[in-house]
């Protein structure tokens, strides 16, 4: 393959300090070869859950977000793209466990972000992603979610700290920051992000129900959970 495209967004925030009680930032990643596909199916099944209100929203913003759609609604877009986009579509989920993550990694967002997708590609997409063999990888990120003054940070961070002794790919990594009204996938990729930060902060049984779902496309089946001494459980599941 000559290259994957990823599509990336998230849900919740990098608090900095002590917490009394669990929280999670959550990043997902939309990994495809078709995204032509993929676009189709989630804009076709998306229209036929929204009300005509969300209907009237979605066409003057051009965007619904993940955390306005309960995840009782969200099941039969999932349930489509396993069905129908399976063999082109890779899920990876990163869980930050913020009540036990360093204070230092805390400490700056953007540098967090780029600190875990960079674990993400090295430790578990090397190893266990149906796409690992692409030549190239194209991230595209929701710009909203980046500081101006590190959106040339994460390509430059990939390529050398990453990709030149035990690379990731053979050939360049890209980083794009867009609008994500303009990206369907990365719509998408909010939805995602959403359901699992509902499942872990509020333990949200419709959202449990679709990580369940989902588990069939997300890479190794699991979770990359940060840090790893603290992986908790997900409806029996340790992840």
């Amino acid at each position: 393959m000559e290259r994957v495209n990823v599509f990336v967004d998230e849900s919740g925030s990098i608090i900095k300090g002590p917490l009394q009680n669990a929280d999670f930032f959550v990043v997902a990643l939309i990994f495809t070869d078709n995204e032509k596909f993929l676009n189709k199916v989630f804009k076709k099944k998306r229209l036929k859950i929204l009300t005509e209100k969300e209907l009237d929203l979605l066409r003057a913003t051009r965007e619904i977000k993940g955390s306005d759609i309960n995840d009782k609604r969200k099941e039969s877009i999932y349930s489509a793209l396993v069905e129908k986009c399976g063999e082109n579509l890779e899920i990876g989920v990163i869980v930050l466990d913020l009540q036990h993550a360093d204070a230092r990694l805390k400490q700056n967002s953007s540098r967090a972000f780029n600190f875990l997708i960079a674990r993400y590609l090295s430790k578990s997409y090397v190893v266990h992603s149906k796409f690992k063999e692409a030549a190239a990888i194209s991230l595209y990120v929701d710009e909203r979610n980046v500081a101006t003054g590190a959106k040339f940070t994460l390509e430059e961070y990939l390529n050398t700290e990453y990709n030149i002794e035990n690379p990731i790919c053979e050939g360049d990594i890209s980083v794009h920051y867009l609008d994500s009204k303009n990206r369907y996938l990365i719509q998408l990729a909010d939805f995602v992000a959403n359901t699992f930060y509902r499942a872990y902060k509020k333990n949200d049984p419709d959202a449990k129900s679709n990580v369940e779902l989902l588990r069939k496309v997300l890479c190794n089946g699991k979770v990359f959970y940060f840090p790893v001494p603290y992986i908790k459980e997900v409806t029996g599941h340790t992840i």
